[in-house]
C-alpha cells in the first residue's frame, strides 16, 4: 500500500500531506525511462562486442558433438579393419592350406576396388571425410570378397569331409582278431592253382566268423558268390576309390546299400578259390589296383607301419 508522505509547514506549524505534482512525476518517469534505455543500449552493445549469437553457440556445441562421434567412428573403423585383416590372414594361411586350396592373389582381393570407390563430388571438398569414405568402401569390397571366399571354402569343406570319410583308411580286420597278414601284392605263386599269377590285394588271416569292416563310406556295387572270390562284396567309395572283400563265409549287405566306415559288411570265411580261412582285400583307384598296405597308417603308429612294410617286402606267401 502506498505510504503517505508529510512535510512541515512553518506557516501553520503543522505537518501537512505532501503531494507531488504531475509535472514532477512525468519528469521523473522520463528520467527513469531514459536511464533504462541507456542501460539497455549499453548492455546490448557490450553483448555485440563480446558475446555470441545463440545459433552460433548451438552450432559450436553440435560441432563438438560431431567431432567426438567422428573420433569414435574412426577408432571403430580401425578396429574392424584389424579384425578383417586377421580373417584374411587365417583364410590364406590356415584354412586354404588345410583344404589344399590356392590362396587368393592380392589382385583378386582388390579386383574392382577402383570401380567401386565412387566418391560423390560434394564430399571431395572435405578431404578427411573423403579419405574415411574411401576406406569404408574398400572395406566393404574386401568383406564381399571374403564372404564369397568363405562360401567357397564351406563348399570345399563339405566335399573334403565327404571325401575323407569315403577314402579307404582303416584295416578291414581289427588287429585284435588278426592272426597274420600276408603282405604279398604283385606276382606270386598261387597256392591253389600252383601257377604264378598277379595277386591284386592283401590276405588277412583270421578265424572264420571274424567281422569284416567297410574301410570307408560308400555304396555296395555288388554282393554275390563267385567261383574264384567266393562270397565277395564290392564297394564304391566315390572320388575314384573302390574296395573288394573276398572269400567271406557270408556277407550281410546288399547291392545299392549305403555303408559307413567301420560298419560290419560280412564275416571271414574260406569260400571260392582259397587255401585257408582269410579275407582277401583289394583297393582300386580310378580302375587301377593299389597296394592296400598304404591305407592302414591311420590304425598304426609310424613304427608299426614301418614293420608292416618290411613284413610285406619279405613275405612271398598268399592264401589265394
Amino acid at each position: 500500500m502506498f505510504k503517505q508522505r508529510y512535510t512541515y509547514n512553518p506557516e501553520t506549524c503543522h505537518y501537512e500531506p505532501h503531494f507531488v505534482s504531475g509535472k514532477k512525476v512525468r519528469n521523473r518517469l522520463m528520467v527513469l525511462m531514459l536511464f533504462s534505455f541507456l542501460l539497455a543500449s549499453g548492455c546490448y552493445y557490450f553483448y555485440l562486442q563480446t558475446g555470441e549469437a545463440i545459433d552460433l553457440v548451438q552450432l559450436k556445441q553440435s560441432n563438438r558433438r560431431l567431432k567426438s562421434q567422428w573420433a569414435l567412428l574412426q577408432d571403430e573403423m580401425k578396429q574392424q579393419k584389424t579384425e578383417l585383416q586377421k580373417f584374411i590372414a587365417e583364410d590364406d594361411q590356415l584354412y586354404r592350406p588345410i583344404l589344399e586350396a590356392d590362396s587368393l592373389a592380392k589382385t583378386e582381393r582388390l579386383a574392382g576396388v577402383g570401380g567401386t570407390l565412387r566418391i560423390p563430388e560434394e564430399v571431395k571438398a572435405y578431404p578427411i571425410i573423403e579419405h574415411s569414405l574411401a576406406n569404408a568402401l574398400q572395406m566393404k569390397h574386401e568383406l564381399t570378397v571374403e564372404y564369397e571366399s568363405f562360401e567357397q571354402l564351406q563348399k570345399l569343406v563339405n566335399t573334403k569331409t565327404k571325401q575323407w570319410a569315403s577314402r579307404p583308411a582303416i584295416q578291414p580286420i581289427d588287429n585284435q582278431d588278426l592272426v597274420f597278414l600276408y603282405g604279398t601284392f604283385g606276382m606270386r605263386l598261387n597256392p591253389v592253382l600252383g601257377i604264378y599269377r598277379l595277386h591284386k590285394g592283401l590276405d588277412f588271416k583270421a578265424k572264420t566268423g571274424t567281422p569284416i569292416y567297410a574301410t570307408g563310406d560308400g555304396e555296395v556295387l555288388d554282393a554275390y558268390y563267385s567261383d574264384s572270390y567266393g562270397n565277395v562284396v564290392y564297394i564304391n567309395h566315390g572320388f575314384g576309390f573302390e574296395t573288394r572283400y573276398a572269400h567271406m563265409v557270408r556277407f550281410i549287405v546288399n547291392k545299392g546299400e549305403k555303408v559307413k566306415r567301420g560298419q560290419v559288411i560280412g564275416y571271414v570265411g574260406n569260400t571260392g578259390t582259397s587255401a585257408g580261412e582269410h579275407l582277401h582285400y583289394e583297393v582300386l583307384y580310378r580302375g587301377q589296383h593299389i597296394n592296400p598296405i598304404h591305407f592302414f597308417q591311420r590304425d598304426l603308429s609310424n613304427q608299426e607301419y614301418q614293420k608292416l612294410l618290411e613284413l610285406a617286402k619279405n613275405n612271398n606267401t598268399t592264401l589265394d
